[in-house]
């Protein structure tokens, strides 16, 4: 069993390396509804400000930093992968 917070993980699956990495269909215990559900608001901020980030970076009139919009990039799709695992 793998522990994420309050969040317990059972059936661990074997990934790269070796290392456990949790079942996406594992099953959740303890889920306390007021911290997940601050948990899903903080994301959804989080998202709506990479998010404006990036489109001011895109609309700058200075140089394109590329590896910047696409570090904003891979941090918006982990917070919205993250945000569809979390129980409603």
């Amino acid at each position: 069993m793998l522990a994420v917070g309050s969040i317990h993980l059972l059936y661990p699956i074997q990934g790269l390396g070796g290392k456990a990495m949790a079942c996406a269909r594992a099953a959740h215990v303890n889920v306390n509804e007021t911290e997940t559900r601050h948990l899903r608001q903080r994301l959804q901020v989080e998202i709506t400000w990479l998010s404006r980030q990036l489109q001011d970076l895109q609309t700058a009139d200075q140089l394109p930093d590329h590896s910047l919009q696409q570090t904003y990039r891979e941090m918006i799709f982990s917070r919205r992968a993250l945000l569809g695992r979390i129980p409603r």
